[in-house]
């Protein structure tokens, strides 16, 4: 279960980073 949730962190911390690299694109655009 320890390399599950290690996955399940990092799974959640690139959806993070993808979602604040969306969001810069989004306002640099504007």
């Amino acid at each position: 279960m320890r390399g599950v949730h290690r996955l399940y962190v990092i799974y959640l911390t690139v959806i993070l980073l993808g979602v604040a690299y969306v969001t810069l694109l989004g306002l640099m655009g504007r």
